[in-house]
Formats: C-alpha cells, structure tokens, sequence
C-alpha cells in the first residue's frame, strides 16, 4: 500500500546515518528489546509476587518491612509502568530524591534492583536499569563515645 511505502522511506531516512543498517534489522531489534516485554506485569504486580517470595527465604521480618516500604515508595512512582520501560534518566531522577541522603539512596537503589533481578530471572524485562546507576558518595561521620558518667547524664535527661 502506498501508506506502507510511506512508511518504509520514512524508516529508511531513519536508518540513513547508520551505515548497512536496514529496516528489518532495526524491526527485529525492536522486537527483541521491546516487544516481547509487552505482556509483562506492572511494577506494582511484581512487587505483589516479589515480596511473598521474599519471605518465603526466611528473611527477618524488618529486613521484608524495610523491602516493602521501599518499594512501595518506589511503586507511587512507577507502579502501573512495566520495569522494561523505565529509563535510566527517570530511575536516577527519582532516586536522587533531595529529601533523601545518600544513605537512603544507596538503600532505594539496592532494592530496586533486587525487584529488576527478579524480574530479569522471569524475563520481564532484560536489564537492571537500577544496577547501572552509581551509589552517591557517604560522609562517613566519626564515631563519638562516651563514659559512663556522660551516658548517666544522658540518662536523666530522658
């Protein structure tokens, strides 16, 4: 049809500073890296799956309650999307959250990516966007310690 031929010059100018690359080339990558993700469940129903199955390895019970509050955090953001269609620019812009400090990113980021690697392992999606983002740098503070008499006086101030 002549919409097709349309069509096929558009994706040819498309394709026209990438040398000896063709349309069908560029279809089945599509294909590839996109479509077969299309009847992936949401991030929300993942989660749904993701936190049962955590449980199930035992975990202490605030190590499952931190997990879920987190991606629960995360799913207000994303929970109706498909992980395979989050970009690496809107996971960092969301985790470099400003109300949250480093170690709350760092914290975010890990379970995030526990969430994608559960995903990959059921083919949901391809890779772990969250694993490709560095860890903001952690001001390590010193340590203070106290006597007993300081700790008395803390103490009473209770």
């Amino acid at each position: 049809s002549s919409d097709l031929r349309v069509a096929a010059v558009k994706a040819m100018e498309l394709l026209k500073p990438y040398e000896g690359e063709t349309i069908s080339k560029a279809v089945e990558f599509y294909i590839a890296h996109s479509l077969r993700f299309r009847n992936a469940p949401s991030v929300k129903k993942i989660i749904e799956e993701f936190i049962p199955e955590r449980e199930k390895l035992n975990q202490r019970e605030t190590n499952i309650a931190e997990l879920r509050q987190r991606l629960n955090v995360f799913a207000r953001t994303f929970g109706e999307r498909k992980l395979a269609d989050i970009t690496v620019e809107e996971l960092t812009e969301w985790l470099r959250n400003p109300t949250w400090g480093a170690r709350s990113q760092i914290h975010y980021r890990r379970r995030v990516s526990m969430l994608y690697d559960y995903a990959i392992k059921r083919r949901w999606c391809e890779v772990n966007t969250a694993a490709l983002l560095d860890n903001p740098e952690v001001e390590d503070s010193d340590v203070e310690t106290f006597n007993v008499e300081e700790c008395e006086i803390g103490r009473a101030h209770v």
